[in-house]
């Protein structure tokens, strides 16, 4: 007797799933502004300190645009082998009950958010990695000093 085929169920959204994923987007969110900024603010000296931690919330900053704007659509929609399609663009046809077919119990919205935050984590460890390791940061230039900001 042959087995009938599987598939692909309408997926469902379970309140469970969604508050885990909450929680873990939240968690890799933590990791980068508060956890990397703080870390590598620890590995300079006090007049770079600004600096650093203003590069992690530029870098958040311009990985949620650039995300929002085409990234996820690049990554995850589409069948193309390399590079997704444009469906996504802006979050066009985005809604707060869609769900992805890549994450079928939870919100797409949610998983969109989920990918961005180690989208922003990525791009944050390399931006870091290239500063401190003596080569030159192609991917924020901000000045060590910050001369109209002294305190006194």
């Amino acid at each position: 007797m042959a087995a009938a085929p599987a598939f692909a169920q309408q997926g469902k959204i379970d309140g469970a799933d969604t508050a885990w994923m909450i929680v873990a987007t939240a968690i890799v969110l933590m990791m980068t502004i508060p956890g990397l900024a703080l870390f590598y603010a620890g590995m300079v000296r006090k007049k770079n300190v600004l600096a650093t931690l203003a590069q992690s919330l530029a870098a958040t900053a311009l990985v949620s645009i650039l995300w929002v704007t085409f990234g996820y659509s690049l990554a995850f929609t589409g069948d193309g082998a390399w590079l997704g399609s444009t469906d996504r663009l802006f979050l066009r046809g985005l809604e707060m009950n869609s769900i992805s077919p890549l994450a079928k119990s939870i919100p797409e919205a949610l998983f969109m958010l989920y990918q961005m935050t180690f989208a922003i984590i990525t791009v944050a460890l390399v931006a870091y990695r290239n500063r401190y390791s003596g080569r030159r940061n192609l991917f924020l230039r901000l000045p060590d000093r910050q001369a109209h900001l002294q305190v006194r």
